[in-house]
């Protein structure tokens, strides 16, 4: 069987879900290849790609009153 790839886009990502078959004894090896292979693949594009996300900061919860005797 081949390889699929699926891509969903996201407001603040681009999910790439990639399905293969391997021996069940290089899963962990083949999977930590493929990220090291796709980040490397990244970082050849000489600042062409940047991976990032959105950020977002909590100052303060404001506070909530519940009268529960209504």
């Amino acid at each position: 069987m081949e390889p699929t790839l699926a891509i969903s886009l996201t407001d603040n990502w681009i999910q790439f879900n990639l399905r293969y078959i391997v021996d069940y004894k290089k899963r962990r090896m083949t999977k930590h290849g493929l990220h090291d292979s796709i980040l490397k693949a990244f970082e050849a594009t000489n600042g062409k790609i940047i991976l990032a996300s959105t950020t977002i900061e909590l100052i303060k919860i404001p506070e909530l009153k519940v009268d529960v005797t209504k």
